[in-house]
């Protein structure tokens, strides 16, 4: 399986690992690597049946483990044992999942207009309250209203 990517920039930062959302390619992150790619390497990516990557005929080799899989040879090919994971849409679904899955490979996650995939309309309308339950707490108490689990701890900055 050929996956095509490209790494720009440099830095002693810990790497961009970007996913895009179905439909697209790597080159959705352009701006986003604009920005970054001044201190830290920006690892942009063609899932597996989008862009230059290859495109299996068979549809059980577009699996989400499948696609981690690809996501951590990808940080293995470029020497990162760890990335912040970005991800769009579809990308951050997967991003999501990379993360639940293979937490020691993410120094941080950044979702962009994604959710959980839910298909199931109860589990659905449970994640829709939580969300709602948190940005509400977020709105009476600011900051304050994340929490102190260790995420939110590391990042936080002075």
């Amino acid at each position: 399986m050929a996956i095509a990517y490209e790494v720009t920039g440099d830095g002693p930062g810990v790497p961009l690992l970007c996913t895009h959302g179905f439909s697209a390619d790597r080159h959705s992150w352009a701006a986003v690597v604009e920005h970054c790619a001044a201190g830290r390497r920006c690892v942009t990516w063609d899932v597996r049946g989008h862009g230059c990557s290859d495109a299996p005929a068979d549809a059980d080799r577009y699996t989400p483990e499948l696609t981690l899989d690809d996501m951590a040879a990808l940080l293995d090919a470029v020497g990162a044992p760890r990335a912040v994971v970005v991800g769009h849409s579809m990308g951050g679904y997967l991003s999501l999942r990379f993360a639940a899955a293979r937490p020691e490979r993410v120094a941080g996650l950044v979702l962009v207009d994604t959710g959980p995939g839910y298909r199931n309309p109860e589990a659905r309308a449970r994640w829709n309250d939580m969300c709602a339950t948190f940005a509400a707490r977020i709105d009476e108490r600011g900051a304050d209203g994340l929490g102190r689990s260790t995420q939110v701890r590391a990042a936080t900055h002075p």
